[in-house]
């Protein structure tokens, strides 16, 4: 089932059993002793309320700050793809198509095999191994003239870069959320819920409208955070346009 449809449907959900509620506590708590409660209920409201918001807000901004990262790291990988694929023109034969031919290899691995495997919060074996036969060619690269020592260099150096921002890549796709912050943010959006039960207002069907309102309000924030703590799965992602980009320019460079 498509992502969109079990967000909605999560929201909707929410929403429906936000109002059931309402509409239980009414059929059988008496009016009068609810407001009773009031006082006591809207205290605690405002309480959880203000805590419950400045948690929220907290893990919208650590999770919208880690997707930034996560989207700079991404385009850093694929700067540095770039710079490995223009300094390659420096190398001497055969060296130079070994190392096309194996960084296309790579790019290639990490869209079609490494992107599915983060959105599944894992890693790709193949594209490990296609990271080490880069390596490999520029282990066994022999560079003659001052040239292209010069460009060997430089390579070598924006290969380490790549590698630094790949790792950076995978950390950041088994996301950042703590298990214990989810408890806490989904107990408290059902206490938040549950207390406004307290309330009685002379209409019941404004009283559901505005609880609905809330359990699904709450329930999309969840799905909000939940979206961007995977930057690289879910229907919020990072695109892999930068690293395609790149691979065309590579294609490119290897038909010359």
């Amino acid at each position: 089932m498509d992502s969109v449809v079990v967000e909605v449907s999560v929201v909707l959900a929410a929403m429906l059993l936000s109002a059931a509620g309402v509409v239980v506590v009414r059929r059988h708590a008496d009016v009068e002793w609810l407001e009773h409660h009031h006082e006591i209920a809207g205290y605690f409201v405002t309480i959880i309320g203000t805590l419950y918001a400045v948690l929220l807000a907290f893990a919208v901004f650590a999770v919208w700050n880690d997707f930034k990262e996560a989207s700079s790291n991404l385009e850093q990988e694929a700067n540095r793809i770039g710079d490995l694929s223009r300094m390659a023109k420096g190398l001497s034969e055969p060296l130079r198509e070994n190392v096309r031919t194996a960084l296309a290899a790579y790019v290639r691995s990490v869209l079609e095999d490494e992107f599915p495997a983060m959105a599944e919060g894992r890693d790709s074996p193949h594209t490990w191994q296609a990271a080490s036969n880069l390596w490999n060619v520029y282990r066994s690269g022999a560079p003659g003239d001052d040239k292209s020592r010069f460009y060997y260099e430089e390579s070598v150096k924006r290969l380490v870069e790549m590698g630094d921002y790949r790792r950076l890549r995978l950390l950041a796709s088994h996301g950042t959320v703590p298990g214990i912050l989810w408890w806490l943010l989904c107990t408290g959006a059902v206490l938040l819920v549950g207390f406004t039960y307290f309330f009685a207002l002379p209409s019941i069907r404004s009283q559901v409208v505005m609880t609905a309102a809330l359990g699904g309000f709450l329930a999309f924030t969840l799905l909000l955070i939940a979206a961007l703590n995977g930057p690289f799965d879910g229907t919020v992602r990072v695109p892999a346009d930068p690293v395609k980009i790149e691979l065309s320019h590579l294609s490119a460079a290897q038909s010359e």
